[in-house]
């Protein structure tokens, strides 16, 4: 048994295994694989299936958010399906169910304690926040300490949007104008 203090030092640079790392990273990604953030799970694993993680889900929601006015509706079927979608997609990424589940109650918690700095239009009510992969992807960001990932995830989100809506814009002005034109039409017609 060697003693604290009188260890020997052997050999182990973190530096140069950080610069390994990122080579392997390379590597894998020159040869066509998918390099993905790793999801910490360290000091949760709580749930060990899809209804854990609904009940997870509501769980925290409430704990996260106890003043809310509205009281979000459960729909057990609805819930299992989007809670399933979202355990399928971490495992698209190549981890095992059991690593999967793990990572969506992280990602579950960092999304609820983190709400207000989603930016959300409206507050999370259900599971169905699970299916958007752009609210996934910046509650990963967060969790992961990207937060300049986040915030860029968000502005193209509100880019997206304001283009959709200067789109919706414009086409409501043109069919209000095509109206208008019409019932001008047609009331000059009515006087001759």
């Amino acid at each position: 048994m060697v003693k604290k203090g009188k260890q020997k030092n052997l050999g182990f640079d973190e530096l140069a295994a950080k610069a390994q790392l990122e080579r392997s990273k390379e590597v894998l990604q020159e040869n066509g694989f998918l390099v993905m953030p790793a999801v910490s799970t360290k000091g949760l694993a709580v749930c060990s299936n899809i209804n854990d993680l609904v009940n997870f889900f509501y769980a925290k929601m409430y704990a996260c958010n106890r003043n809310r006015e509205i009281q979000p509706a459960k729909s057990v079927k609805n819930d299992r399906s989007n809670v399933s979608i979202f355990v399928k997609s971490r495992e698209s990424q190549g981890v095992s169910k059991k690593r999967a589940i793990a990572e969506c109650e992280t990602i579950i918690k960092a999304l609820l304690e983190n709400e207000s700095a989603l930016c959300l239009d409206n507050p999370v009510m259900s599971t169905t926040v699970l299916t958007q992969k752009w609210i996934v992807d910046r509650a990963i960001a967060i969790l992961n300490g990207e937060s300049a990932e986040a915030e860029k995830i968000f502005r193209d989100r509100m880019e997206r949007n304001l283009v959709l809506l200067e789109d919706d814009e414009d086409k409501i002005l043109d069919k209000l104008n095509t109206m208008y034109d019409r019932v001008v039409k047609s009331a000059s017609k009515e006087k001759d």
